[in-house]
């Protein structure tokens, strides 16, 4: 076994978020589904909205959780102190690019960072949000595992 399956097979059977259901985070998630990762799979795109592709996802028992879900079960209000509780450099890109809804580029000029330096922070914040409500055990259980291959 190589090192990357030795990774993922240490990741076997952990709950694992990701923030963001967008074209680039879904071969990842396919990938800790092979590898037997449960995923909750968050997007703030309205279920109805979701493309083929993401309910495809969703198909591999019992689900993806959109990220309205998590929003429902920890409220907007929690999820917004959360963003802005990060800690710099993470806070102000985030609080830009979830809160007030400005693109990367919007964000990248108004803190005077480069776009791509912009858009690793909030990608970087995400994976700290989701791992803290993981840990906080904040969405049960039965509402945010996903077992199986796609």
């Amino acid at each position: 076994m190589d090192a990357f399956e030795n990774y993922f097979a240490g990741l076997r059977n952990k709950s694992i978020a990701v923030l963001g259901l967008g074209v680039s985070n879904r071969p990842l998630v396919r990938l800790l589904l092979e590898f037997g990762c449960d995923v909750v799979g968050c997007d703030k795109t309205p279920r109805e909205k979701l493309d083929d592709e993401v309910l495809a996802l969703e198909g591999a028992p019992p689900g993806l959780e959109p990220e309205q879900q998590v929003l429902d079960t920890l409220g907007a209000e929690e999820l917004t102190r959360m963003i802005l509780d990060l800690r710099e450099p993470y806070k102000t890109p985030c609080r830009l690019v979830l809160l007030e809804q400005h693109t990367a580029a919007q964000a990248a000029q108004l803190c005077g960072r480069p776009p791509k330096t912009v858009e690793a922070q909030v990608y970087r914040a995400k994976k700290m949000l989701a791992q803290q409500i993981l840990q906080n055990d904040r969405i049960p259980c039965e509402r945010r595992s996903v077992h199986g291959t796609v």
